[in-house]
């Protein structure tokens, strides 16, 4: 059952330090507790994620139990790249992906140029329920390197998360971050 919005909350995770990888190298974020609104860095075990360098230096996501967290994608494999305020909810993304989710390939994706945005997130909370959320993804085309300084969702399924949205006052956009068409990615 969808939750109102004066119901719910977002749970904001500041990855501090920010935490990069480069070519042939993972980051894992384990244990996302949907109960305590908890996440165990470097575990993975629970409802994790993972960002992953692969073999030939394109970057993908990769949800470790290949169910219990997807990625928005294009409704293939590659993961748009959302900016500041964009809704993220089971009506605005063309499709949800498990492992092999690319942020960009050597010849193509939403990321190939580099720069801030949001990739969408969506942990299933069973019976058919989801919570939405983000994480914000710097990606460097120069190393390349990903460095990730957050990641939120909300608390309540069914319920939509604007990207970039912490739950408090709203932060100023990272330069670079633009909106484009009705679902606000590039």
């Amino acid at each position: 059952a969808a939750s109102s919005e004066a119901d719910a909350a977002i749970v904001f995770f500041d990855v501090n330090p920010d935490q990069s990888i480069g070519t042939n190298q993972a980051l894992s974020f384990g244990n996302i507790n949907l109960t305590s609104g908890t996440y165990t860095l470097g575990s993975l075990g629970g409802d994790a994620f993972r960002l992953v360098f692969s073999y030939s230096g394109t970057l993908l996501y990769n949800g470790v139990s290949y169910t219990s967290i997807t990625w928005g994608t294009n409704g293939t494999s590659l993961v748009p790249k959302f900016s500041y305020g964009a809704v993220i909810s089971a009506g605005t993304i063309p499709g949800w992906g498990n492992a092999y989710n690319y942020l960009a390939t050597p010849t193509s994706g939403y990321w190939l140029g580099g720069g801030s945005g949001y990739a969408a997130l969506r942990i299933d909370a069973g019976g058919g329920d989801y919570n939405y959320g983000w994480v914000s993804i710097n990606y460097d085309t120069t190393g390349p390197t990903a460095t990730i300084s957050g990641f939120a969702f909300e608390d309540q399924v069914n319920t939509a998360i604007l990207a970039g949205d912490q739950g408090g006052p709203a932060p100023v956009p990272e330069p670079g971050t633009m909106a484009v068409g009705a679902g606000l990615f590039a």
